[in-house]
């Protein structure tokens, strides 16, 4: 018999944060803080709230308002000399969430046949 999996819950939103992703592990906080520091410079009225790593090379970043993720999103930081772009965090979540569902839906049918 088959057990019947859980549906999984669509992401938490965070409105304030933006996300960005690396090529390489090699990036600490205080890189991406110094990094965040230099464009905060040209929005004034920014600030960031949290960094926070997230495994495979991913990062957020929690700004401390809607308008200030606004602000930034699309803006592009240089790390390991390779320029990053920012996202909006809950928009890269949501795609993500729809891809995993998509899958998730492909590899029922092919359970169920």
């Amino acid at each position: 018999m088959k057990k019947s999996r859980k549906p999984c819950q669509p992401p938490t939103p965070v409105p304030e944060a933006l996300y960005f992703e690396t090529e390489s592990g090699s990036v600490d906080h205080l890189t991406v803080m110094s990094e965040m520091k230099k464009l905060m410079k040209m929005f004034r009225g920014t600030r960031v709230e949290s960094v926070q790593y997230v495994p495979h090379n991913k990062w957020k970043v929690v700004m401390d308002s809607v308008e200030s993720r606004n602000r930034l999103s699309g803006s592009t930081i240089v790390l390991n000399e390779a320029g990053v772009c920012l996202r909006r965090y809950d928009d890269v979540a949501n795609l993500e969430f729809k891809k995993y569902l998509r899958s998730h839906g492909y590899i029922s049918m092919l359970d169920q046949t």
